[in-house]
Protein backbone atom coordinates (compact mmCIF):
# COMPACT_ATOMS: atom_id res chain seq x y z
CA UNK A 1 0.00 0.00 0.00
CA UNK A 2 2.82 2.57 0.73
CA UNK A 3 4.11 2.49 -2.87
CA UNK A 4 0.39 3.69 -4.12
CA UNK A 5 0.42 6.96 -1.68
CA UNK A 6 2.02 8.75 -4.84
CA UNK A 7 0.24 12.14 -4.27
CA UNK A 8 1.29 15.13 -2.20
CA UNK A 9 -2.11 16.69 -0.67
CA UNK A 10 -1.99 19.15 2.11
CA UNK A 11 -4.22 18.70 4.89
CA UNK A 12 -6.14 22.03 6.42
CA UNK A 13 -8.12 23.70 9.03
CA UNK A 14 -10.07 26.55 9.42
CA UNK A 15 -9.21 28.78 11.83
CA UNK A 16 -10.32 32.46 12.90
CA UNK A 17 -8.03 34.90 14.23
CA UNK A 18 -8.08 38.53 15.24
CA UNK A 19 -6.52 41.68 13.11
CA UNK A 20 -4.40 44.33 15.01
CA UNK A 21 -7.81 46.26 15.13
CA UNK A 22 -10.08 43.59 15.89
CA UNK A 23 -11.55 42.35 12.87
CA UNK A 24 -12.33 38.65 12.62
CA UNK A 25 -9.81 37.17 9.82
CA UNK A 26 -11.43 33.71 8.68
CA UNK A 27 -8.79 31.31 6.62
CA UNK A 28 -7.79 28.12 5.97
CA UNK A 29 -4.33 27.25 7.08
CA UNK A 30 -2.26 23.53 6.21
CA UNK A 31 -1.44 21.77 9.02
CA UNK A 32 -0.31 18.89 7.46
CA UNK A 33 1.66 17.68 3.99
CA UNK A 34 0.80 13.84 3.54
CA UNK A 35 1.31 11.38 0.87
CA UNK A 36 -1.80 9.53 -0.46
CA UNK A 37 -4.08 7.92 -3.01
CA UNK A 38 -6.33 9.68 -5.06
CA UNK A 39 -9.43 7.60 -7.03
CA UNK A 40 -12.38 9.19 -8.60
CA UNK A 41 -15.27 8.08 -7.21
CA UNK A 42 -18.33 9.11 -9.01
CA UNK A 43 -19.64 12.51 -10.95
CA UNK A 44 -22.97 13.18 -10.55
CA UNK A 45 -25.20 16.00 -12.33
CA UNK A 46 -27.75 17.82 -10.39
CA UNK A 47 -30.33 20.00 -11.61
CA UNK A 48 -30.66 23.68 -9.40
CA UNK A 49 -32.06 26.51 -10.50
CA UNK A 50 -32.34 25.80 -14.70
CA UNK A 51 -28.74 25.18 -14.29
CA UNK A 52 -26.07 21.98 -14.11
CA UNK A 53 -23.91 21.50 -11.54
CA UNK A 54 -21.52 19.17 -11.62
CA UNK A 55 -20.27 16.82 -8.09
CA UNK A 56 -17.25 14.85 -8.14
CA UNK A 57 -16.62 12.37 -5.66
CA UNK A 58 -13.49 11.14 -4.69
CA UNK A 59 -11.40 8.92 -2.38
CA UNK A 60 -8.50 9.49 -0.25
CA UNK A 61 -6.37 7.27 1.24
CA UNK A 62 -3.69 8.25 3.63
CA UNK A 63 -1.89 7.06 6.87
CA UNK A 64 -3.24 7.05 9.51
CA UNK A 65 -3.42 10.11 11.60
CA UNK A 66 -6.12 10.97 14.85
CA UNK A 67 -6.21 14.89 14.07
CA UNK A 68 -8.20 14.34 10.17
CA UNK A 69 -12.05 15.49 10.79
CA UNK A 70 -14.75 15.94 8.21
CA UNK A 71 -14.40 19.99 9.41
CA UNK A 72 -10.87 19.88 7.91
CA UNK A 73 -10.30 19.66 3.93
CA UNK A 74 -8.13 18.64 1.52
CA UNK A 75 -6.19 20.51 -1.00
CA UNK A 76 -4.43 18.48 -4.11
CA UNK A 77 -2.46 20.72 -6.76
CA UNK A 78 -4.99 23.82 -7.22
CA UNK A 79 -8.14 21.42 -6.37
CA UNK A 80 -9.99 21.99 -3.36
CA UNK A 81 -11.96 19.13 -1.51
CA UNK A 82 -14.56 18.87 1.55
CA UNK A 83 -14.04 16.31 3.86
CA UNK A 84 -17.52 14.21 3.88
CA UNK A 85 -16.22 10.77 5.68
CA UNK A 86 -13.12 9.94 7.45
CA UNK A 87 -13.26 5.81 8.03
CA UNK A 88 -10.22 3.72 9.82
CA UNK A 89 -10.87 0.51 7.19
CA UNK A 90 -9.45 -1.77 8.79
CA UNK A 91 -9.30 -0.61 12.72
CA UNK A 92 -5.53 -0.96 13.45
CA UNK A 93 -4.70 2.36 13.09
CA UNK A 94 -2.91 2.12 9.59
CA UNK A 95 -4.43 4.33 6.84
CA UNK A 96 -7.28 5.94 6.58
CA UNK A 97 -9.63 6.58 4.21
CA UNK A 98 -11.52 10.27 3.24
CA UNK A 99 -14.89 10.04 0.94
CA UNK A 100 -13.92 13.92 -0.93
CA UNK A 101 -16.33 16.01 -2.65
CA UNK A 102 -14.40 18.50 -5.05
CA UNK A 103 -16.04 22.17 -4.88
CA UNK A 104 -14.98 24.83 -7.32
CA UNK A 105 -15.67 22.09 -10.07
CA UNK A 106 -16.58 22.79 -13.44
Amino acid sequence: MVGHLRERVQLQSFLTTQTDIGDDLETWATFATVRGRMEPMSASAAERAARETVTRRWRLTIRYRGDVTAANRVVWGTRQFNIEGVVNPDERRRYLTLDLVEFNAS
